[in-house]
């Protein structure tokens, strides 16, 4: 969460639903999962990426389970989710919209805390389909790390010293993150965005309209996913047993970082 604070809006969502309908809960991190096997929980809202081992074990501490940005196995497990796959499709159309034809992707890798794969992000694989679809996907013009300003400033650094003339001229970030350190890296180059470089990020944080130039971004609806999950744990004590996957919708909001 300190690193990234769309985790951290998604649980006060969920904290602020369940604060609504009177009901207790307690913040624990899967590491202290085995601590918690008889503790009588009657659910468990899983916020985060989850391997379907690490389901299971959340599972033999209470069978009512909602995960929130992630769905490690739909057939069982109710899940939250934002779809990536369109937003990014969107930014993309709005690029080529816009007359750009080479375009850029600084996004993060991530493995499941249990290591037992690499997590597929939707924004990579999007961005690559799309793209080659339209004949224009370039490898050298993908740079990956972590979802972090850091990692997002040394990234957009590459980019310039790997390009110099013929950097492309729009970048899809990942997340919001990524794209703040990048902003700062195509400032410090002296590139100008958005008149040489357009930038786009994901998850709208609060800061992203305060930034200079104003950060374009997508919107992800971060509370109400929160408040879904509760939503869908209560149909779960009600009696329902089939299990149902909710897409949250998001919405591209241009800012003055790109044109």
């Amino acid at each position: 969460e300190l690193d990234d604070l769309y985790y951290m809006a998604i649980r006060l969502g969920v904290e602020k639903r369940l604060e609504y309908h009177n009901m207790k809960f307690t913040n624990f991190s899967i590491e202290h999962l085995h601590s918690l096997q008889n503790e009588g929980f009657q659910g468990i809202i899983a916020i985060g990426k989850f391997s379907e081992n690490q389901a299971e074990e959340l599972k033999s501490v209470s069978s009512n389970l909602v995960f929130v940005d992630s769905s490690p196995n739909d057939d069982q497990f109710d899940s939250v989710i934002v779809d990536f796959e369109k937003a990014t499709r969107n930014i993309l159309q709005y690029f080529l919209d816009q007359g750009h034809t080479k375009i850029g992707y600084l996004g993060g890798r991530e493995i499941y805390k249990d290591h037992t794969s690499k997590i597929d992000d939707p924004r990579r694989t999007s961005f690559e389909r799309f793209l080659s679809d339209m004949g224009l996907y370039q490898e050298a013009y993908v740079y990956e790390g972590k979802f972090s300003v850091e990692d997002g400033y040394h990234l957009m650094k590459q980019a310039v010293k790997d390009h110099e003339d013929e950097i492309p001229t729009a970048f899809f970030a990942g997340n919001d993150s990524i794209a703040v350190g990048a902003l700062r890296a195509l400032q410090d180059a002296g590139v100008r965005v958005p008149d040489q470089v357009s930038i786009v990020g994901v998850n709208d944080i609060s800061i992203s309209k305060y930034m200079s130039p104003p950060l374009s971004t997508v919107k992800v609806y971060t509370e109400l996913m929160g408040e879904t999950a509760v939503d869908l744990l209560l149909e779960q004590f009600s009696g329902r047993q089939v299990s149902k996957k909710v897409s949250i919708a998001t919405q591209l909001k241009i800012r003055g970082s790109s044109k």
